[in-house]
């Protein structure tokens, strides 16, 4: 938050995307690491479509249930 702040007081562009702290076994990394290679894109960007896909499926259920 304050290097977001920092940087729209100076009035510089500042990545507009949120941080999430995760706590990920080793397991779970692995198969993430896994993935990545397997697409050829960095881990990062990996845990980014694994959570934006549970954020959407998340969405379509409470739709569903509204």
């Amino acid at each position: 938050f304050l290097n977001k702040a920092n940087h729209i007081i100076r009035g510089e562009s500042f990545d507009t995307r949120i941080e999430v702290p995760l706590t990920l076994d080793d397991d779970e990394l692995f198969l993430l690491f896994k993935m990545a290679h397997e697409r050829d894109i960095t881990l990062n960007e990996m845990v980014e479509i694994v959570l934006q896909e549970a954020i959407d499926r998340e969405k379509s259920v409470n739709s569903i249930e509204s």
